[in-house]
């Protein structure tokens, strides 16, 4: 889709792969993956149907040696909802929090001991338009800082 937004990761088991996550014509949301072996080719993530142009943000971690955890975040209908791979399969994730229309999103994750720490970011309407954080740790999300300096 002409000026889709664009989500990008990489990690390395054996070797540096790379995740990129974009928005296709219908809509929906798509992972394109690449590794030394295979080159570039389609992902199996399956994303819901969104408005055209939503904002998409990612980020993954090593749960161990081999095996990859990752999050796509995305607004759908003024609300930002996750995807989650647990290196087995896709699932929707446990992260709903309404946001202004066209916001951006970022995220950044972690290890913290054995289990992944992950950030999001958002304008969800607090004071106008400042950037809303919240928190995934030990294993639950939480609110993070309600209102970062509006921008």
């Amino acid at each position: 889709m002409p000026g889709t937004h664009i989500a990008c990761t990489m990690f390395k088991t054996s070797e540096p792969k790379i995740r990129v996550y974009f928005q296709h014509m219908e809509h929906g949301i798509i992972e394109k993956c690449y590794d030394s072996k295979h080159g570039w080719y389609d992902g199996a993530a399956k994303f819901p149907k969104v408005q055209p142009l939503t904002s998409i943000a990612c980020t993954s971690y090593m749960t161990g040696s081999d095996t990859v955890g990752i999050r796509v975040f995305f607004n759908a209908a003024n609300m930002v909802l996750e995807m989650v791979y647990d290196g087995m399969s896709w699932t929707e994730g446990h992260f709903h929090a309404d946001c202004i229309p066209a916001t951006q999103i970022a995220c950044v994750s972690w290890m913290n001991g054995s289990r992944p720490d992950v950030r999001v970011y958002f304008q969800a309407g607090h004071e106008i338009s400042a950037i809303t954080e919240y928190v995934w740790t030990q294993g639950r999300w939480s609110s993070g800082k309600l209102a970062l300096p509006p921008a």
